[in-house]
């Protein structure tokens, strides 16, 4: 059945070819095993196209204590070829959703600052950097972003 971490992070690979950073699908592997995390996943027809993780917010860049009105994205990919079609926005939209039903009133995530498509995708979602900056595991320069959202009531 589509919708497990494997079928997920095989759409975050094919999404990332090339690009991904060493050792980054065993991490999105084991914080999706998280009791905290959802991982959500875009299904059309059988095939899984695009996914996200929302994990419970942490202090220290997630090696810290869990923050309580915090929920950080990590993973968002998207298929190549469903890239552009609104899929990645319907994705925030639900991490979004389920964050304020868990009582979070923000969300964070960290981006590439050379992926001007997923910066844009963030910005048009409500999510702006927050003026930290640091380098992921293979040396690329990375944007913290965040959005303060609304609860659901």
């Amino acid at each position: 059945m589509p919708g497990d971490i494997d079928d997920a992070i095989a759409v975050w690979a094919e999404a990332n070819v090339g690009s991904e950073p060493p050792g980054h699908a065993a991490r999105l592997r084991a914080w999706a095993a998280d009791p905290g995390a959802l991982l959500i996943v875009a299904i059309e027809g059988t095939t899984i196209a695009g996914m996200v993780l929302l994990l419970a917010g942490r202090a220290d860049d997630g090696a810290g204590p869990l923050i309580a009105d915090l929920g950080h994205l990590t993973g968002l990919a998207v298929l190549p070829d469903r890239q552009g079609q609104g899929v990645g926005g319907r994705l925030l939209v639900a991490a979004e959703t389920a964050a304020a039903s868990a009582s979070r009133r923000r969300m964070t995530a960290w981006v590439r600052t050379t992926n001007q498509a997923s910066l844009r995708l963030f910005a048009r979602n409500g999510f702006g950097p927050v003026g930290r900056e640091l380098q992921d595991s293979s040396g690329m320069r990375m944007s913290l972003l965040q959005k303060w959202i609304c609860a659901i009531s």
